[in-house]
């Protein structure tokens, strides 16, 4: 009777054991101590059978946290561990020892906590991304290179906001003349939330654009700084592109193809640096109404990168331009952006207002919001001011 009931006894000892095991693999109760204070007293519990079978009290301090071992004269087993800001816990025999050794070995260090809270913000999962983890920098993300990328290139390349009588004449002048004409020369600023994540945008864009005939050559250089909660990251691209325009009596017509390179330097925990190239086709179209220009466009990229997974961005749009006379005119935008690779779809809409100065200087000013996408919201405010020569 007295082996049935011991046998029994350790029976339920171990499935009790195994059930807080499991537990405490999950959450324990050392999590928070310093990783040094974790390694110490995974040290003292293999060492209590041999080194203080004798029994006595062992204690350390660890960044303010201390921790005191009472072990149990005779016994196998480590006895009670306090900790200063927690409380006590008492461990019986060699499953005790055990219990005590799976809660250390399943602690999460201070350490390790300050970096999981600092970067948790951007370090998550969407569950519906097939890469293991999308931090915002990553292709399947909507401020994810592959994203900007494609805009930058509707905006500026592809269906360009519509030029003011006297900007156009100047524009004519510059071809005829062979000097190159700016492209961008703005300044974003914009605000958004993706998930509970909040962030900031900076960024600065310019470049050039030769013509001649009816063929344009351009590249544009974008530097953006992003800044969320938990850390931030700096993009240094470049974009180039060929863009063929062909003339008709009611409307013109361009078919281009560009390439695009950009680099991101990473200050989050974690995440790593990486590089992304992409290219791909562009077309367009614009006419008349009355005195009312209107663009459509699309541009197909597609871009890959050293950390993340090759995606595919489709980015289309419609500008339609109001001259307000010769010297003021307002853009009404939407875009529409289709990742192929995610469900990150969604429409951009806004407006600018561009006002001729002078011959030579233009100031403009436009704002857009995103619409579409129930996990992110954004709104950005360009300010520009271009020198004509």
């Amino acid at each position: 009777m007295y082996k049935k009931v011991s046998a029994l006894t350790f029976i339920l000892v171990m499935i009790s054991l195994t059930c807080f095991s499991s537990f405490c693999l999950a959450s324990s109760w050392y999590d928070g101590l310093p990783q040094e204070g974790i390694d110490w007293g995974i040290s003292i519990v293999l060492d209590a059978k041999d080194q203080y079978h004798g029994g006595g009290t062992v204690s350390r301090t660890f960044d303010g946290i201390t921790v005191t071992f009472v072990l149990v004269e005779g016994d196998t087993g480590v006895g009670t561990i306090t900790i200063s800001d927690r409380g006590s816990r008492t461990y019986v025999g060699d499953e005790g020892a055990a219990v005590a050794l799976a809660e250390l070995r399943a602690a999460v260090s201070k350490e390790d906590m300050a970096s999981a809270a600092s970067s948790s913000s951007i370090a998550f999962t969407t569950g519906e991304s097939s890469e293991d983890k999308a931090p915002l920098i990553s292709s399947e993300t909507p401020i994810a290179t592959a994203d900007r990328t494609g805009l930058r290139i509707i905006k500026n390349v592809v269906i360009p906001k519509a030029k003011t009588k006297e900007q156009k004449q100047k524009i004519a002048e510059l071809v005829s003349s062979g000097k190159p004409q700016l492209i961008g020369g703005t300044i974003t600023y914009e605000t958004f939330d993706y998930f509970d994540i909040s962030g900031k945008t900076y960024e600065v864009l310019s470049g050039l654009e030769k013509s001649f005939e009816n063929y344009s050559l351009g590249v544009f250089v974008p530097l953006s700084y992003v800044d969320v909660t938990g850390g931030n990251w700096t993009k240094l691209g470049t974009t180039g592109y060929i863009k063929k325009v062909f003339p008709k009596e009611n409307c013109d017509l361009s078919l281009g193809f560009n390439v695009a390179l950009e680099q991101t330097w990473m200050s989050v925990d974690g995440v790593e640096n990486s590089l992304s190239y992409g290219a791909g086709p562009m077309a367009s179209c614009s006419f008349y109404l009355q005195n009312i220009e209107i663009g459509l466009g699309s541009n197909l990229l597609y871009m890959g990168n050293t950390e993340y997974d090759t995606v595919g961005i489709l980015t289309t749009g419609v500008n339609i331009g109001v001259p307000l006379g010769n010297n003021f005119i307002v853009n009404l935008t939407t875009y529409r952006t289709d990742n192929f690779d995610s469900d990150s779809d969604y429409w951009q809409i806004g407006g600018t207002a561009s006002y001729l100065v002078s011959d030579i200087f233009e100031v403009v000013f436009g704002i857009t919001t995103v619409t579409g996408l129930d996990n992110f919201d954004s709104n950005a405010y360009h300010l520009g001011g271009s020198w004509r020569y």
